[in-house]
């Protein structure tokens, strides 16, 4: 997870996988110690997206609730982020090959690059600055944020797990396509 006013990256975690579980544990962790953004900007790959209406998996939903926006990138379109994708190359050049023996080795791969690239390597988009030197927490602290409101006029509901959720007592699913005419 990186900061990209400051390029700061914050947290670099080495996990078994990309599920939801763990990686909802590192945003805690991460979050408690450096505040919510305002913002996060998101590939289109699990697990963060998903190709189904709305892009959402349950860790964008639970951004969501934090009161954290959600930016998806154009699928396919890697250039929308370049300069996190460019730092995801110089990470796996410096601190993944040759693999490690195992995954506390990993870990510590990644926390000394992490280190040096915010402490130790200025950067010309910062005036040759190092990122630790321009990156500043957020006050918006985890479990701080307000709930969302909506208008008046609005019809709120509780959407299920599983996508559905009722109209008129009969269970509809956020994930049927539409049959409105949009013309």
């Amino acid at each position: 997870m990186c900061d990209r006013y400051s390029r700061y990256v914050i947290g670099c975690k080495c996990q078994p996988n990309q599920q939801f579980k763990g990686t909802l544990r590192s945003c805690k962790k991460l979050m408690r110690y450096h505040g919510l953004p305002e913002v996060i900007r998101v590939d289109n790959g699990s697990p963060f997206a998903s190709g189904s209406l709305g892009r959402l998996l349950r860790l964008s939903v639970w951004w969501i609730e934090q009161g954290i926006r959600v930016e998806f990138t154009t699928p396919g379109s890697p250039q929308e982020n370049g300069w996190h994708e460019r730092t995801h190359l110089d990470l796996e050049a410096e601190a993944v090959r040759p693999p490690p023996a195992n995954m506390r080795a990993q870990q510590k791969r990644f926390d000394r690059w992490r280190h040096e690239y915010n402490h130790d390597r200025p950067h010309e988009a910062l005036d040759m600055l190092f990122p630790g030197e321009v990156y500043r927490p957020s006050s918006r602290r985890l479990g701080e944020t307000d709930k969302i409101r909506y208008p008046e006029d609005y019809t709120v509901r509780q959407v299920s797990e599983s996508g559905h959720f009722l109209i008129g007592g009969r269970s509809t699913s956020v994930w049927a396509r539409s049959t409105t005419d949009a013309g």
